[in-house]
């Protein structure tokens, strides 16, 4: 059985988010105060640091999308869920919210 992760970019995490699902979820693994000055609509926060503390919410979804500012956190988290166990996190890397905010995707606050 592959452990592999898998990582997609903002502009596929954006056509994700156009169809999400409900047994699909998107993540903002930034801080609190980050989170709070514009995050992906819909997504929830969950910190890189606290994320494996969420175990048994984030396992029944199908896919779990996770994001941050460039994609070292995502990474981090990814790694987390991985070794807990979890195989339906998916990273988005490559830009991170600046990505999204530049391409001109819709932002909550």
């Amino acid at each position: 059985m592959s452990n592999q992760i898998e990582f997609i970019s903002m502009k596929d995490l954006y056509e994700k988010f156009q169809n999400l699902s409900k047994d699909e979820l998107i993540i903002d693994v930034r801080t609190a105060d980050e989170y709070n000055t514009g995050h992906i609509p819909g997504s929830r926060n969950i910190s890189h640091e606290s994320i494996t503390n969420h175990l048994g919410e984030l396992k029944p979804f199908k896919k779990i999308y996770l994001y941050c500012r460039s994609g070292g956190r995502v990474q981090f988290a990814c790694g987390a869920l991985s070794s807990s166990g979890v195989k339906n996190a998916v990273g988005a890397i490559g830009g991170g919210m600046p990505d999204w905010i530049s391409n001109g995707y819709p932002v909550e606050k």
